[in-house]
Formats: structure tokens, sequence, C-alpha cells
């Protein structure tokens, strides 16, 4: 069997011991050392408030409380493949596809695994692209079954990857041979950049070839987009578990940051703080979604797609294609 692929229950069992925060300390510091940008977290519930641009010195790291590390991808030439599906099956097929096409980059990348079938692939990756995924494929019968998903995160992303340590009751974060605090980021391999819509396509194309049906889905909107969708009876829910009517919510914001959840347009969400409550100028009220980096507006001001400006827009780029 290939040892990529061997479970490591002992390993496992004693890394789900609780440790002294002097161990955790440690971890993170070897991180750090290791070239990746660290931060502390913890657990699946995220990092603490701040972990953007929250300091790993070693006085920094010396105050630092959590169970789990990660790191920031900012700025970094740390890539992940985010293997984000719910069987093995479907899990051993994508490396297998990926390990054909791009075996130099498998054979050295370092596997993180998180006690359930995901699995994230890291290496190295310069690239000015920002995070992209694949479609959607459904993983069970049942609507709020988590698909399948495969993504990639670089140094053009404002996010955080977890790394290692506690994920929640149960899991952690452990690896499939080489772990992050034995391997120095600049000792791991390459990815080629013209080569990562490639992946996406390939990985699309081995979930497609498995059966499995893809998840038919509104045009997924891009970071800094507006989204006109609200609505003033709309319910949202507050950081706090309060539940108010946007209208009402219009007159309080700006007098205090409000945060909330996502669960006007995400009902699945369980964020409490993913949204940003804010008053823009003329637009009134916005809910920024730091997730999706979208903001959404009101309903009423949707600008007309058949505007003299926008009919006009459209001409002139008919004529460019002809030039």
């Amino acid at each position: 069997m290939n040892k990529f692929y061997q479970s490591e229950p002992a390993a496992q069992a004693e890394q789900l011991q609780p440790k002294p925060i002097h161990a955790y300390r440690e971890i993170w510091r070897r991180i750090r050392d290791n070239g990746y940008d660290v931060i502390p977290l913890r657990g699946r519930d995220g990092p603490f408030r701040g972990w953007p641009s929250q300091p790993n010195d070693d006085a920094a790291i010396a105050q630092w409380r959590g169970r789990a590390a990660g790191i920031r991808m900012f700025h970094s030439t740390a890539f992940v493949i985010d293997l984000d599906v719910r069987d093995l099956a479907v899990r051993q097929a994508l490396l297998g596809a990926l390990a054909r096409r791009w075996p130099d980059f498998m054979a050295e990348c370092l596997r993180r695994t998180s006690g359930g079938t995901t699995l994230a692939l890291i290496g190295q990756v310069a690239t000015a692209r920002k995070r992209l995924w694949t479609a959607r494929f459904k993983s069970g019968p049942k609507p709020e079954d988590k698909p399948h998903l495969v993504e990639y995160f670089a140094g053009n992303d404002k996010r955080y990857v977890a790394v290692h340590g506690y994920h929640s009751p149960g899991r952690i974060y452990g690896y499939q041979g080489r772990s992050i605090t034995e391997v120095p980021l600049d000792q791991l391999p390459w990815f080629p950049e013209a080569d990562i819509p490639l992946m996406i396509a390939e990985c699309e194309r081995v979930m497609s070839g498995l059966g499995l049906e893809q998840i038919v889905i509104p045009r997924e909107h891009r970071p800094g987009e507006h989204i006109y969708d609200l609505k003033p009876e709309d319910v949202l829910v507050l950081s706090d578990g309060e539940r108010i009517a946007l209208n009402e919510l219009e007159k309080r914001a700006g007098t205090r940051r409000i945060k909330a959840y996502a669960n006007i347009w995400d009902p699945q969400s369980k964020t409490n703080d993913r949204v940003l409550v804010n008053i823009s100028g003329s637009v009134g009220l916005t809910l920024w979604d730091t997730k999706t980096g979208v903001s959404h507006r009101w309903a009423k001001l949707a600008p007309d797609e058949d505007s003299e400006f926008q009919q006009q827009l459209r001409e002139l780029m008919r004529d460019f294609k002809h030039l």
C-alpha cells in the first residue's frame, strides 16, 4: 500500500491527548521557523481576533493560547490544493489523477488531513491568481449534504489555512507522511503556475467521470462585487443572536460596530461574525460578507440593465470585436 494512504492511529491517538500550552507554543515557533506565516487557532472555530495582522515573533507567541496552528496565505509562496470531498473513493480518484498529471509535485507536497475524508496538499507557487474552485458535485441525497469541491489558496488570498493540531472533539489536523513541523516552506515542491486552471479542470473531469451529479447554482459573485438583493422586511441575525428587520437595522447601523450571521443568503452558515453591517453614502445599508468579499445592498437600488448607458456600452463592445 502507498505510504500516503496508510492510517496512523497511534500517532493520531497521541496527538489527541491535550498538550500543555508550552508544547503548543513550541509547535507554533517551529512552524514559523520553517518559513510559514503561522497564527494560533482555536481549532475548527478559527483564529483569534486581529489574526490578519497578528505578529508571530517570540514575544507574541509567548502570549498565545489555543490548540491548533494555521498559516496566513497573503504574500506567501505557499500553495494549498484543498480536496474538500466527502468520500474516500472520490479523494483517491482525485489524488491518482493529480499524481499522473503532476508527479513531481505530488511526490513531495505535504498532505494535511483533518480526521475525515478531506485532504489538503501543500506546496509552493508564484502567482497573482486568487482563490478558485471547481463546480460543486452532490455527495448525498439530501440538500443539506455538503458537496464535493476542490479549491486552491495562494499568496494573493487574504485567508488562513489550518495546518496542525486540534480540529474538533475526536479529530485533529495531522499529516500523511511528512509534517509541516518537519519541512521548511522553501523545500516544498513548486506547482506550475500556468497549470492552475488545468488542475481545476482535471478535478472536475474526475468527479464528472465518477458519475457525480453537478450542482447547478446561480453564478457565484466575485470579491468586490455589489449584489442588490436586500429587502426591508428581511430579518438578519446579529452576532449576539438578536433578530432584526433590515429597515430597523439601517437606523441603528453606523452608531456602533455591528456583526452578524449570513442567514439571509446562506442559511447553513454558522459563523456569527461573517457579516459586517455598514452605512455607505447614498446607498444606505450595506452588508459586507467577509467570506465571499461581496457587498449586499438594497434590491430597489439595482441598476437598470437596459439603461441607455448599458445599451451604448454593449454596442461599443460589439464594434470593438470587429476592429
